[in-house]
């Protein structure tokens, strides 16, 4: 189990939106394979809530606000 960064990028009118966020992925498999989570507008109780096993230790990021950047 791991909390992946990632950054979501839009083009919208007059610039773009920028948001961090994490997904965390999961592998009941050993690394044979994954299945991803978003959880970058949750806290950590609720991710607890939808994924019993999810450690104590590992710790969700506060939700960040959206960077605006304007076209040139």
């Amino acid at each position: 189990m791991a909390l992946v960064p990632q950054t979501i990028v839009l083009a919208v009118p007059d610039g773009q939106l920028a948001q961090q966020t994490r997904l965390l992925a999961v592998s009941s498999v050993r690394g044979a394979s994954w299945t991803f989570f978003d959880v970058g507008n949750i806290d950590a109780a609720a991710v607890k809530q939808g994924v019993p096993e999810f450690p104590d230790t590992l710790k969700v990021p506060e939700r960040k606000e959206p960077v605006f950047t304007p076209n040139l």
